[in-house]
């Protein structure tokens, strides 16, 4: 334990700890739990837990939009 008084980085995040780290709702966490292809999680007995650092990669495959990178450094389209 450090004694800088800073919390640990926990490897895996509670639902509502995931959808507050992601900005989403908890409905929509759970939805994505819940899904066919769910987020990295980690089950111990009926609770589940998302990994964090799957977490962005997962959310960022499954994005609608992304940003344009070409538009943007060579000049307006």
């Amino acid at each position: 334990m450090s004694k800088g008084g800073a919390a640990p980085r926990t490897l895996y995040l509670t639902v509502e700890e995931a959808a507050a780290y992601a900005g989403i709702g908890i409905g929509a966490m759970r939805a994505y739990m819940d899904g066919a292809d769910p987020p990295p999680l980690l089950v111990i007995g009926t609770r589940r837990y998302v990994q964090r650092d799957g977490l962005a990669r997962y959310l960022e495959e499954r994005q609608t939009w992304h940003y344009d990178r070409q538009r943007d450094a060579g000049g307006r389209e």
